[in-house]
């Protein structure tokens, strides 16, 4: 029920917030006691056109996010102008280029998976100019002990960040460099994309948290890197205009859903979840176990410059107030799950569990996740996946099991990388996505990190995530305090006791890591 304020005006209590995933796209309906009215979702269709490449149409992607979002409201039959926000949370490093006097896409969207640059970032990586950087950052750092002159030394350029995907695009499309030479090119992530068809055209802007996510952003002086873009040789006047995470946007035209709704959070997808899990002190750490597993940490005021891979990103930045994180990655969670589930080891990924219990080990068996490469701490985008410690007395049973183990070592060395780099304390860590609701896989990483591990109520913290942000800059939430009080627990895990067997196959599963490494030429 709506209610009225004290000037007898309907209050506009409800949010929607969209969550544009790797998968799927999804829209929620929230109420300011954050219970969830209703939803909507349709698949994101991943084009291939090549081998290794991975894009989205630009004008499908916009059809399907007015499309949940109608059907979000027509599902849960609210009025639009009891709207109050409309918040927006999005894979990253996902991009497109248009041309901004027709705002036409010049091309698909080239999504963060997509590996067309793997030989550029090995070019680059090899090259005598970032070989130089790295020495005059070494020297710098030695003599300033500046620490942002350690992140020179050991800068990496991976197919994941924009960087060398958008260079591929500013030298394989004649009319994308075209464009950028006469200062029509625009820019933009998914949200950036977003932003563009919402206000006709009117806005240009991405986030912090998502600019910084894209390797072309310096979060050390918050803005983008010229450094990397002049030595690279990207435009940055074809980049957005960096905005606060949550604040005012744009309005959506009133034709568009039945109400004028404001857009008044942006967020990317990790640091929304990272907000949704109340992690807000520097030391929280958070686990999305989606499709890949993304370990975060608040490193509060300050930007973490790594030497193994852990990226520095703005959390958000809402006024004063500037939050960064730390964030390590593996490539594979629920691919690795959902690939055996193709492979027949199990009828659904729910189903994965009682399967992997129902044998005392794997037999030996080892599964390296390497869907993609592996990241931190290894750092090779051309290890291979693979399954080892095949016998004759092998079974389906025990391969599952190996598979569900190798998401927990995986995490497992994100945290040790963790505490021995950023020097976390060992406190609770919060889990959300997909892969969270694997109890066997959930404790599994709990005893091996040693610390205990919450589980929400509810796992979609990214969607949740931005409705907060939203509604805390349109007014429905007053304080992070009321936020705070929303939040319910479905599970506390409690480390246990690791057994012989199991630390045995954890020795076999490290030993047997260093086969896969460097596979592909």
């Amino acid at each position: 029920r709506v209610g009225l304020d004290i000037r007898g005006f309907r209050m506009k209590d409800r949010v929607i917030a969209v969550d544009v995933g790797t998968t799927n796209i999804k829209a929620f309906v929230v109420d300011r006691n954050g219970t969830v009215l209703g939803q909507a979702s349709d698949k994101l269709v991943i084009e291939q056109p090549k081998p290794e490449w991975a894009e989205i149409d630009p004008e499908n992607l916009w059809n399907q996010f007015q499309m949940v979002v109608k059907q979000s409201i027509a599902n849960t039959g609210v009025d639009p102008g009891d709207v109050a926000a409309l918040g927006i949370a999005t894979q990253r490093c996902t991009f497109v280029t248009w041309d901004r006097r027709t705002g036409k896409p010049l091309h698909n969207f080239i999504c963060w998976q997509d590996l067309r640059c793997v030989d550029l970032c090995k070019q680059w990586n090899n090259s005598l100019t970032v070989k130089s950087l790295k020495l005059g950052s070494g020297a710098l750092h030695m003599i300033t002990r500046n620490n942002r002159f350690l992140a020179g030394r050991v800068i990496h350029f991976f197919p994941k960040m924009v960087t060398m995907r958008y260079l591929w695009v500013l030298q394989n499309l004649p009319q994308v460099a075209m464009l950028a030479a006469e200062g029509f090119l625009l820019f933009g992530t998914i949200d950036t994309w977003l932003l563009w068809k919402l206000s006709r055209g009117t806005l240009h802007a991405t986030d912090y948290s998502n600019a910084s996510s894209t390797g072309i952003f310096d979060p050390f002086v918050m803005e983008w890197s010229s450094l990397i873009n002049d030595m690279v040789g990207i435009p940055i006047d074809t980049l957005p205009q960096v905005k606060d995470t949550y604040g005012e946007f744009c309005v959506c035209p009133e034709d568009l859903f039945g109400a004028p709704i404001p857009v008044t959070a942006v967020a990317a997808d990790q640091q929304s979840a990272l907000f949704a899990q109340c992690c807000w002190s520097p030391g929280d750490i958070k686990v999305t176990l989606g499709s890949g597993l993304f370990f975060d940490v608040n490193t509060g005021n300050k930007p973490h410059a790594s030497l193994t891979g852990f990226v520095p990103m703005v959390g958000w930045k809402v006024g004063a107030e500037l939050v960064y994180v730390a964030e390590g990655q593996s490539s594979s969670s629920g691919i690795a799950i959902d690939w055996g589930q193709k492979a027949g080891l199990y009828s659904s990924s729910t189903e994965s569990a009682a399967v992997a219990q129902s044998v005392e080990d794997s037999g030996g068996v080892c599964v390296f996740p390497a869907f993609g490469g592996f990241k931190v701490p290894i750092n090779d985008p051309k290890a291979c996946g693979a399954i080892m410690g095949l016998t004759l007395t092998t079974t389906k049973e025990h391969i599952c099991r190996a598979f569900l183990e190798s998401v927990a070592y995986r995490a497992h060395q994100l945290y040790t990388t963790a505490r021995k780099e950023i020097r976390v304390q060992r406190r609770t860590i919060k889990v959300d996505g997909g892969v969270s609701r694997n109890d066997f896989i959930m404790q599994l990483i709990c005893d091996l990190v040693g610390v205990e591990i919450e589980r929400p109520s509810q796992t979609d913290m990214t969607v949740l995530g931005v409705a907060y942000m939203a509604g805390l800059a349109a007014g429905v939430w007053s304080s992070r305090d009321e936020v705070h009080k929303l939040r319910q627990v479905d599970r506390v895990f409690r480390p246990q006791a690791l057994s012989e067997s199991q630390l045995k196959s954890h020795r076999r599963w490290l030993a047997g890591l260093p086969r896969c490494l460097n596979w592909y030429s």
